[in-house]
Parts: C-alpha cells; structure tokens; sequence
C-alpha cells in the first residue's frame, strides 16, 4: 500500500510538472532560451542512464520528456494523459530546437524507430501513433531547411545511423508527408557516408561541409501546430486541491515538529461564520490539530493557524 501511495504521488508530481511546462511551452520564448542561451557545463549528476555535462537545457528537457513517453506510453501500463501532455510540449518546442546534443539526438531517434517496430504488432494503440506522428513531426520541423540541418546534424547523423530500421519499419502504403521527407533526407545523406569505416567524427564533419557548401537550400514548406494547456469541463479542483493540501501536509510534517496527519482537516473560513460560531470553531481546531514533539504537547496560536 505505501508503494501504491509513493507511485500515485509520483504520478502526480509529474502531472502537475508537464502542466507547468505545457504552459511555458506556449510561449515561443521559452523554446529561444533553453536551446540557445542556457547551457549546462557541469555533470548532471542525478541523471543515471548516461554522463551528461556541456548541453543546452532544451536537450535535458528532451530527454526527460522522452524518458516519460517511454514509461506511460511504450510500456504495458500506459497513461494518455501524460502521453499527449508529453507530445504537445514537443510539438510547441520544435520550431525553436537547435544544437541538439549528439545522446539527446540519438535518444529521440531511437525512441522513434522503437515506436515504429511496436506499432507493427499493435495497429490499434493510439497513444503509440500518436508518439509516432509527433516524432516525424519533430524531424520534420528540425531539419526542413539547410538551416536548421546545420544546427541539427546530430540529429541527421541519428536517422542515417538508423537507417536500416526506418527501412524496414516504415508503413510503405500510408506514409504522411513527414515521413517521406524524412526518407528522402535519409536516402540522399547516406550516401555520403557509405563508407562504414568512417568514424562518428568523421561523419559529421562530413556532413557540416557539405551542406555548408550545397548551394540550393533545402525546403519545404512548415504546417505549424501550437498546443495549449486548457481545463477540462469537470472540476479541476477535484485533482488540484488535494494535490497542493497533501503538498502542505507533507512540508508541515516534515519540520521539526511532528503532527498527527490523520486529525488535521481542512480549517473552515473564519469570515464565513457567525461571531457566536467563532469561538467554538476556535475550541475544535484546538483540540483536533495540535503538533508533538517527544510525545509532549504544546500551546497553539489557534488565531495564526486559521
């Protein structure tokens, strides 16, 4: 039970997170400053999968949105709402990704191959399809002029690394207007680096010269999408109210003074209730919510706590 009780208030902390950054999102601002003027040169210590230092905060972001689109949306227990809350801050960040770090880039690639071969088996999934669509989406909008494959090539490095699984994992009958972008990039990139000896280094350098070089730029024509947070018709409050007061419960028990979280409710506004009912409210809070230290009771300024 106290391991359901630690994942449900997991869940909600990462709820209330994509929210917070489903809104910042909107604003195309936020995308400028993360890929662009906020770097981190110091390890990442907290993130276990890899070593991570010298990356914009955007590839971070990436990967931690990637890391919940693999947890609640490729795995067996499956959350939509995270899935497209995850997918729409993609979505609103893909016109402004740029310098993409090379594990962010090979990460993001991977997890789209993985959805491609999962939909194979699973046709009717629409969490997987919609992943799949906002993948493409993504490449589509990172590298559809010469550009922004320039600021991108790790990401154009990624999909020619994994090209034998797009071969073979693309729908040939139903493929969108991204997905054969996509494929025409790669078919004509691969071709420059066929040689397998060539290191990744090498691979790069290969590729920023020769679009450096390419004089006709390539383009093709953006359908840009935006997506907002917005509340839904059912009371809201029924998640954000219990969400903050366990929030509160939780930071006020922590502190040197213990309390009883079983006897503590929510306190009844004093500017609601009659003079005569003021004093007897008073004498109920006092008795019902009273903090211990050592097993030792001690005085409360009943009129501050309300």
């Amino acid at each position: 039970q106290q391991q359901q009780q630690q994942q449900k208030r997991s869940t909600s902390h990462i709820y209330v997170s994509l929210i917070n950054i489903l809104i910042f999102s909107q604003d195309i601002s936020f995308g400028n400053d993360i890929f662009q003027r906020t770097y981190i040169t110091t390890n990442i210590t907290w993130y276990k999968e890899r070593q991570l230092k010298n990356m914009n905060f955007g590839s971070l972001l990436i990967l931690c949105i990637l890391r919940c689109i693999v947890l609640f949306g490729l795995r067996p227990e499956k959350d939509t709402f995270i899935v497209n809350n995850c997918c729409a801050i993609l979505t609103n960040l893909s016109s402004t990704i740029m310098n993409i770090h090379e594990y962010t880039a090979m990460r993001f690639v991977s997890i789209t191959v993985n959805a491609l071969k999962r939909q194979k088996s699973n046709n009717d999934d629409d969490n997987i399809q919609q992943i799949i669509d906002t993948c493409f989406y993504i490449l589509h909008q990172s590298l559809s002029t010469k550009s922004k494959i320039i600021q991108n090539l790790h990401l154009l490095y990624a999909i020619v690394y994994y090209q034998m699984d797009f071969t073979k994992y693309l729908p040939s009958p139903k493929k969108s207007k991204e997905m054969k972008y996509i494929q025409s990039l790669m078919n004509s990139t691969k071709e420059l680096l066929s040689n397998s000896s060539r290191s990744a280094n090498d691979a790069m350098n290969i590729l920023r010269n020769y679009y450096d070089q390419k004089e006709t730029a390539v383009t093709t024509k953006d359908d840009k999408y935006q997506c907002s947070y917005h509340e839904d018709d059912y009371d809201t409050e029924q998640f954000f109210i219990p969400y903050i007061w366990n929030m509160i419960v939780n930071t006020t028990c922590s502190s040197s003074s213990l309390w009883q979280k079983d006897r503590i409710v929510v306190f009844t506004p004093m500017l609601l209730l009659d003079e005569d009912d003021e004093d007897s409210v008073k004498e109920d809070v006092a008795s019902s919510v009273v903090p211990q230290t050592n097993g030792k009771q001690h005085n409360t300024d009943v009129d501050a706590m309300v």
